[in-house]
């Protein structure tokens, strides 16, 4: 049995290493210093998740369109979660 690859912090980067390492059939366990979100709705979750090692944890998160793009081929399910938690599709344009 191969030993899982181990991943140092859940930012985007370590995620996404995380899912490629997976499609592939690796094992992988991600460790995190900061403690997991409070229970409950994702929005109200993250005003209340208090992470000192992350001070840009309250600003606001955005994925690019190529962010997206690359959600809904590898990581479908993740989209989909995402947007029933709250998250929200925007057009960019429509503002112009």
């Amino acid at each position: 049995m191969t030993a899982p690859a181990v991943i140092v912090g859940g930012s985007v980067a370590g995620l996404a290493t995380a899912l490629a390492l997976a499609e592939r059939g690796q094992a992988v366990r991600i460790l995190e210093r900061s403690a997991p979100p409070p229970d409950g709705p994702a929005a109200k979750a993250a005003e209340l998740w208090h992470r000192p090692t992350v001070p840009q944890a309250g600003h606001s998160h955005i994925l690019t369109s190529l962010g997206v793009r690359v959600l809904r081929r590898r990581a479908p399910r993740l989209l989909d979660t995402a947007l029933e938690e709250g998250a929200r599709l925007l057009d960019l344009t429509e503002a112009a």
